[in-house]
């Protein structure tokens, strides 16, 4: 079981910690006040309550490793990218997938929102830089 630990830094001295996931943490992203979402080699994305040390809520991919997550400015919808190529776009309110980008050839090593959360870009080993819509066309 992997260890994750918070505490401010002026004291040196951990404030919480986050157990749950069963492999590597590759990316972490504050979220909000007191959250944090932390991506996992064993597939899962976490929601954390930093104030109480617990988990809130978790999705899980069916198929490749996380590598990558990010969100938008208005933190209502999370962006992942994974080893199998694809890019995922996550509701936070209703923790539904809601779009699934696959045109990489290769692992997904990054993944950001645009200023406004309008487009997604994702980078890839595949040498590629994609943007996307991450809302539909009015």
């Amino acid at each position: 079981m992997m260890i994750n630990r918070v505490w401010p830094v002026s004291q040196n001295i951990s404030v919480a910690t986050l157990n749950g996931h069963q492999s590597k943490i590759i990316d972490l992203v504050f979220y909000g006040n007191n959250r944090l979402i932390s991506a996992s080699e064993d597939k899962s994305i976490r929601i954390w309550d930093i104030a109480k040390g617990s988990e809130l809520d978790r999705f899980v991919l069916r198929s490749g490793r996380l590598t990558s997550i990010n969100f938008n400015s208005d933190n209502n919808f999370l962006v992942s990218g994974s080893s199998d190529g694809i890019v995922r776009l996550w509701d936070l309110q209703t923790k539904n997938l809601l779009i699934v980008f696959n045109q990489h050839q290769g692992i997904v090593w990054s993944v950001a929102f645009s200023p406004s959360g309008s487009h997604i870009a994702s980078g890839s080993e595949d040498q590629t830089v994609h943007l996307w819509r991450s809302r539909p066309k009015l």
